[in-house]
């Protein structure tokens, strides 16, 4: 059989009046704010939850607004279907300011780290202040940036320290062959209308690569992500 299609970050619950084997050739991790509720029934479905950045906003009147919601999170983190903190990270055009940014972003790294799941981050023009928090909080789980659309040489750096990188519809092409090439790549809807298939085929023609090939390997590399 061939590998399922893996969604690394999509806003989207899988559409329940697609036919039947949708769900046998797909894999998603859907992004769900703390509050949603999760439903662990769907097949080969699984989630994130954490404090986006353009959530932030309220800290900046009430600095500890966000600590019943970290408690909640906690909470929820060991549900299975629960595979990733997240998305958390920086923005500097949007949310409160890179001090309070920083401080629920940490807060969301040690979930990650104390419960062992993977972290996906949010970052707009912070890239240089995520490397450096990486360098010095030296996690021990894999973090993800999605939406990847800078260029290759800050991905390189990036992808040296060990974060992985999650590509769109749009992206740098030389950045995608870098993260191909490091086996640091996986693909994501997010929160547009676009389908998994038609970012696979994207890639594909970007890389070169037979879409049946890339499904294989990014198959291969969630096996290992959740086996960890």
């Amino acid at each position: 059989m061939s590998a399922p299609y893996i969604n690394f970050h999509t806003h989207h619950l899988p559409d329940f009046s697609v036919e039947t084997d949708y769900f046998d050739t797909h894999i998603s991790i859907v992004n769900l704010d703390y509050s949603d509720v999760i439903d662990p029934n769907i097949p080969n479905t699984y989630y994130s939850i954490g404090i986006h950045p353009w959530s932030t906003v309220c800290a900046t009147d009430d600095p500890n607004c966000f600590d019943e919601v970290i408690e909640e999170i906690r909470k929820k983190l060991p549900m299975k279907s629960i595979l990733c903190v997240g998305e958390s990270g920086f923005d500097a055009l949007r949310g409160a300011n890179s001090d309070i940014q920083r401080k629920l972003f940490l807060s969301q790294i040690r979930l990650s780290e104390k419960m062992h799941k993977p972290l996906i981050i949010h970052c707009v023009k912070m890239l240089s202040e995520t490397l450096e928090l990486y360098k010095s909080v030296r996690p021990t789980q894999p973090w993800i940036i999605h939406g990847y659309r800078n260029k290759a040489e800050q991905a390189k750096q990036l992808m040296q320290h060990g974060i992985y990188l999650s590509f769109g519809t749009k992206f740098n092409e030389a950045s995608m062959h870098e993260a191909w090439e490091a086996n640091k790549m996986w693909l994501e809807t997010d929160a547009s209308e676009h389908t998994i298939e038609e970012v696979y085929q994207t890639a594909s023609d970007c890389l070169q690569v037979p879409v049946e090939t890339i499904k294989e390997k990014l198959y291969q590399q969630f096996t290992q992500l959740i086996e960890q």
